[in-house]
């Protein structure tokens, strides 16, 4: 007997700083995937922010907000999970940005991993 394992779509992008970024240095993550428990999630992981702690930086997809967190000692981590409640967009194979207060920081597109 040959069991498979099912196929998960998975996508990830890596943060490109813009051009004129006040936070050029920065680099990170963020991948969109099916969760263990049923639904889906979204990692964010971005390092080498220029910002103080306490600021928000915002996921930016089609125009609309799909996650917001809070930088702590010049990085942000955060999980998003359909299973806890929240509203997770399906964002896989899609531009998103990283802003601050509406300045763009970063963009990527997540690609199939």
């Amino acid at each position: 007997m040959v069991f498979r394992r099912r196929s998960r779509e998975q996508y990830e992008g890596w943060w490109q700083p813009v051009t004129g970024s006040p936070c050029p240095d920065l680099h990170g993550k963020i991948e969109w995937e099916p969760s263990r428990a049923g639904g889906t999630e979204i990692d964010l992981l971005v390092k080498q922010l220029d910002l103080p702690d306490g600021a928000e930086v915002d996921v930016v997809c089609e125009g609309a907000v799909v996650l917001r967190a809070t930088v702590t000692s010049r990085g942000v981590r955060s999980t998003l999970r359909s299973a806890e409640g929240s509203a997770v967009p399906a964002i896989g194979g899609k531009e998103v940005e990283l802003r601050h207060r509406g300045t763009l920081l970063a963009r990527t597109v997540l690609q199939p991993d």
